[in-house]
């Protein structure tokens, strides 16, 4: 036995149709019309040599680091690259951002940069 007859059905799927047009957007934009903001690219730092007063990272989290050092009076750590230029890894602008440092078998370590300096500081206390 049909409960409902054929214009009933069709009488319905025209009220879901006029519900679903509430919910569509009436302003699409055109994919070539959205502008996109992005962010400037970081120009890396280099330094010439080390600085007298850095401290080797040799240990953290129960890994040992070979490559990187950490300069109390700036706050910042410096990486030692495989073609022997100085590279600053993070500076205080990027406080909250994720850094990945590769201990001696090159495994990743990430933390955060706030993080990993104020482990330093507390070492060095």
């Amino acid at each position: 036995m049909i409960e409902k007859t054929v214009n009933e059905l069709l009488s319905e799927i025209e009220s879901l149709k006029e519900e679903l047009e509430k919910y569509k957007k009436s302003d699409t934009k055109i994919l070539s019309e959205i502008s996109t903001v992005k962010e400037p690219k970081r120009v890396q730092e280099y330094l010439t040599k080390l600085p007298d007063n850095v401290i080797l990272i040799d240990e953290y989290c129960g890994r040992k680091f070979d490559r990187y050092y950490y300069e109390p009076e700036n706050e910042r750590i410096l990486m030692k690259t495989s073609t022997g230029k100085i590279k600053v890894v993070n500076d205080k602008d990027r406080n909250g951002k994720y850094v990945t440092i590769a201990d001696t078998d090159g495994n990743p370590k990430s933390c955060t940069y706030s993080k990993l300096v104020r482990n330093l500081k507390e070492a060095l206390n």
